[in-house]
C-alpha cells in the first residue's frame, strides 16, 4: 500500500487533531479496523534516528465511524517542535504486526506563534 500524501501545517503552541478514514482501494468500502492500533512519528528526515515527537493515534469506534482514525498532538508538543518542521507517517497494525498499513505520510510544516 502506498501511503496517501498529506502535508500537515501546525501552529506552534496550539493543539492539533486530524480525523481520517481508511478505505479499501479496490472495493471502496471502509476498512474494519477493529482490534487494530496505531502509531506515528515526526522526524527531521526519514533517515533521522531520533523522533522529534510522537502522535497520539486512536482507532475510532468501528460501528460509529468505520475506518476512522484520529491523530493528535498537544499544545506542549507543537510548542516543542522546531520551526524547520520535518516528516511523518502513520501506521495502523494488528496485534503481532502481521497486518500493517501506512495510510498517511508527508511533511510537517510548523508556523511560529505570535501570541506567547
Amino acid at each position: 500500500m502506498i501511503p496517501g500524501s498529506l502535508d500537515i501545517t501546525l501552529y506552534r503552541g496550539d493543539d492539533f487533531a486530524l480525523i481520517f478514514r481508511m478505505k479499501d482501494s479496490v472495493s471502496g468500502a471502509y476498512i474494519d479496523l477493529s482490534g487494530r492500533t496505531g502509531r506515528g512519528h515526526i522526524r527531521s528526515s526519514s533517515a533521522a534516528a531520533t523522533t522529534l515527537d510522537t502522535f497520539a493515534v486512536t482507532v475510532m469506534d468501528q460501528v460509529a465511524v468505520p475506518g476512522g482514525v484520529t491523530i493528535a498532538l498537544t499544545p506542549a508538543q507543537t510548542a516543542a517542535l522546531p520551526l524547520e518542521g520535518g516528516v511523518y507517517d502513520i501506521e495502523i497494525a494488528n496485534v503481532g504486526r502481521t497486518w500493517v498499513r501506512t495510510p498517511l505520510a508527508g511533511s510537517v510544516i510548523v508556523l511560529s506563534e505570535v501570541t506567547r
